[in-house]
């Protein structure tokens, strides 16, 4: 492949680039993906630090203005079309968030379940974004949590204590978000052990603690490694080789599998906490906001 100063400046060659890698397969696939990030990022990057410049002079809607424009920019368009071989666009994602905004009052990222509506936190962007590829992972997330919900609307927050709910769905989400890219932002995110469910991170999760058995097999464990079977490249990133056993689960039957877990927690008195706060530690209630009523849920890729 040209180097970034040809690409840079030649389209046509990093659509070669894109081409060559989709011919590739197995480990190929990674050490070329790995090497198209190198190579063409840089632009997106650019835009990246352009909106962290605005965000940091509290100049929030231009800030969001350039956040559209490198969403939708042709930069972007091509490092997502190289990191998944062609098989998404980004425009797909677009048509599910409506709006994107940046609100100094937000944490993480709030995404508004009627209407499509996207808001990070601009603290939250200034301190986690790290790239092109974390920002994919961002709007990737927050419709997948839409388009989720709306296939199946049987699996209702109603029969869930509230943030088990949206823990159970980010765990799930954020394995299915990363098939292809390859952001590491939960991993950097994420501390608490409980919050490990959460990430890739498979050998670091206490499966004496998130334990469903059925026979001698914690099927829940085997569950969280299929997620991830198919994430090669990020699965390398974090030092997890190739994980081998799992069976993929559905997004019914992982999310089946939550509220398994957290009955027979509390069957056994290892319910520590209130059963709406799953991962935290300090066991005071988090604070309460105008979420439910106003249709938002926190989902970031954090609760």
């Amino acid at each position: 492949m040209k180097q970034m100063a040809d690409t840079e400046d030649d389209p046509d060659a990093l659509k070669q680039a894109i081409v060559k890698i989709r011919a590739l397969s197995g480990r190929e696939v990674i050490a070329a993906r790995d090497l198209m990030k190198g190579q063409a990022n840089e632009p997106a990057e650019k835009r990246i630090r352009r909106i962290k410049e605005s965000l940091r002079g509290s100049d929030l809607n231009p800030a969001a203005s350039l956040l559209v424009s490198a969403v939708s920019s042709d930069d972007m368009f091509g490092y997502w079309s190289g990191c998944c071989r062609g098989s998404e666009r980004v425009p797909k994602i677009l048509k599910y968030i409506r709006h994107i905004a940046f609100d100094p009052n937000v944490p993480t990222a709030v995404v508004n379940f009627r209407k499509g509506d996207l808001k990070i936190g601009a603290g939250f962007f200034l301190e986690h974004i790290e790239g092109p590829e974390d920002l994919l992972f961002i709007l990737i997330h927050e419709r997948n949590h839409l388009i989720l919900r709306s296939l199946y609307p049987d699996v209702s927050p109603a029969g869930y204590p509230p943030l088990l709910f949206n823990f159970g769905e980010d765990a799930f989400i954020n394995a299915i978000s990363r098939r292809y890219v390859p952001s590491t932002l939960p991993e950097r995110f994420y501390k608490k052990p409980a919050e490990m469910l959460l990430t890739g991170r498979h050998s670091q999760i206490d499966w004496d603690y998130f334990m469903v058995k059925e026979s001698v097999v914690n099927i829940m464990m085997n569950a969280h490694a299929g997620m991830y079977m198919s994430n090669y490249g990020l699965m390398n990133i974090l030092g997890e080789g190739r994980l081998t056993g799992g069976q993929v689960p559905g997004y019914r039957q992982w999310m089946r599998l939550i509220e398994q877990w957290h009955r027979q927690m509390e069957a056994k008195g290892r319910w520590g906490r209130r059963v709406d706060e799953p991962c935290n530690d300090t066991g005071e209630p988090e604070a309460e906001d105008d979420r439910d009523q106003a249709g938002d849920t926190t989902a970031g890729p954090m609760n």
